[in-house]
């Protein structure tokens, strides 16, 4: 004879799913801790957004200000030295840090921007848009067009005539010694 056993149920967690807001906060924290290289640029970002943000607050001192501190090394007064109009050169670089930044962001936006309205132009119009905005491109592949090359170009053509006049001014030179 067996002895009756109460059938026993085990209660599951309700299995929430997670929103598509969470799930990609989730997949880029996952990444960005599973790739050093992305962790590593992320902190360095991180460090100079801290110094732009919190810098001026916590160093108070006036980065223009002029001391009898004439190019003096690093010390525990001036962490990187001072120029040579003795200005700190520490506290010159963390307001630099925050207009870099602005200027980069800056920049970032205005190049998505124009990127954006382009691409969304030569996709909606098409061929001939197209053609225009490749056109420099595949005149230069991968560097794009660079005026200072016809600079350069202009400037080898006008060397050699360069080249003679200054040999002629050095002979005439050692003429009159």
């Amino acid at each position: 004879m067996s002895i009756p056993t109460p059938a026993v149920t085990l209660l599951e967690p309700e299995v929430k799913l997670a929103s598509p807001g969470a799930q990609r906060v989730r997949d880029l924290w996952r990444m960005i801790v599973l790739n050093r290289k992305v962790a590593f640029g992320l902190s360095i970002i991180g460090f100079f957004a801290f110094v732009a943000i919190f810098g001026p607050i916590i160093f108070r001192q006036d980065p223009n200000a002029f001391t009898n501190d004439v190019l003096a090394p690093p010390s525990p007064l001036h962490w990187l030295g001072t120029t040579q109009t003795g200005q700190d050169v520490f506290l010159q670089v963390v307001v630099g840090t925050r207009v870099s930044l602005v200027l980069g962001f800056v920049t970032g936006v205005i190049t998505t921007i124009i990127s954006v309205v382009v691409g969304l132009a030569g996709g909606y119009l098409g061929g001939l848009v197209v053609d225009l905005a490749a056109r420099p491109l595949h005149r230069h592949p991968g560097r794009g067009p660079r005026l200072h090359q016809l600079w350069h170009r202009r400037n080898r053509q006008s060397a050699p005539a360069q080249r003679d006049q200054s040999q002629k001014e050095s002979q005439a030179l050692d003429l009159s010694i």
